[in-house]
């Protein structure tokens, strides 16, 4: 079996003393004693940690961590879709300041050799989250004060044919799309994204057009509806394997403007 460190729910119902954690750069396990400073838990050298056995049956009995690249800068962020033809992951890179213009690369690594490639895409300049689809990946641009957020899909083999697929709700511009998934089914897929307002709160996108939501897009038709709101910061999205639940979280404890706020949403 892989490396874990198992952490039951009763291990930490009562803790001794009086607790710390820092809500933003710490975790469960780096838990500390106030007076001590010492930490509550025991730590191993492993990169999963558990609350319950079922976590093991995600993962091979030789999972692992391994580092493939690093850089100076935040060049890997959000998206990371695999393509098993060629072997690589994609990624976008963290919103990015360059002689005085905000950009955002989108790079692919090898598996086999580590090596990153910046991958050039004219249709995506402030890309985020991504997922497979089709022979390629389905980028979600956040859009500019000029242009707008869409969806974006463009082909593993020739990034230079990459085209929007969606970019308004019934004439409305999105938000700031953020993360986006595929629903297959068998009479066809389904995508659903998420688009919080985080761009228009870091200044690259003008006020908000539609309220913080989760949405749904036939390709077939072209149908467009929201899903769900009630959400500040929708970002992340998944489903279950069966595709009968889908999974969001809201960040809204993390501001566009950079500003931190552990009484406000962090949840799933």
């Amino acid at each position: 079996m892989f490396d874990e460190q198992m952490l039951s729910p009763l291990d930490h119902a009562v803790l001794p003393g009086n607790f710390n954690r820092d809500a933003f750069s710490d975790s469960l396990i780096s838990t500390s004693d106030t007076a001590s400073g010492s930490l509550l838990f025991d730590t191993v050298q492993s990169p999963f940690v558990a609350a319950h056995k079922t976590f093991e049956t995600l993962f091979r009995p030789d999972a692992s961590v391994k580092l493939l690249a690093r850089k100076d800068y935040a060049f890997a962020h959000e998206a990371g879709v695999y393509s098993s033809q060629r072997n690589e992951v994609w990624f976008t890179s963290n919103l990015l300041l360059r002689d005085g213009k905000k950009s955002v690369e989108i790079s692919r690594v090898s598996l086999e050799t580590g090596k990153v490639t910046i991958v050039d895409v004219d249709q995506v300049s402030l890309g985020n989250g991504g997922c497979r689809y089709k022979e390629g990946v389905l980028f979600c641009e956040q859009g500019t004060r000029q242009t707008p957020s869409q969806l974006v899909y463009c082909d593993f083999n020739d990034p230079s044919k990459a085209h929007p697929i969606l970019n308004n709700f019934n004439g409305r511009q999105f938000n700031s799309l953020n993360d986006v998934i595929v629903l297959e089914h068998p009479s066809g897929d389904l995508i659903c994204f998420t688009d919080p307002p985080y761009g228009n709160e870091q200044g690259f996108r003008p006020s908000c057009q539609l309220p913080p939501a989760i949405y749904a897009f036939d390709p077939k038709d072209g149908h467009v509806r929201m899903l769900a709101d009630g959400f500040r910061h929708p970002n992340g999205i998944a489903f279950s394997p069966d595709g009968t639940t889908c999974y969001v979280t809201d960040t809204s404890h993390i501001h566009g403007s950079g500003k931190l706020d552990p009484s406000l949403p962090s949840t799933m």
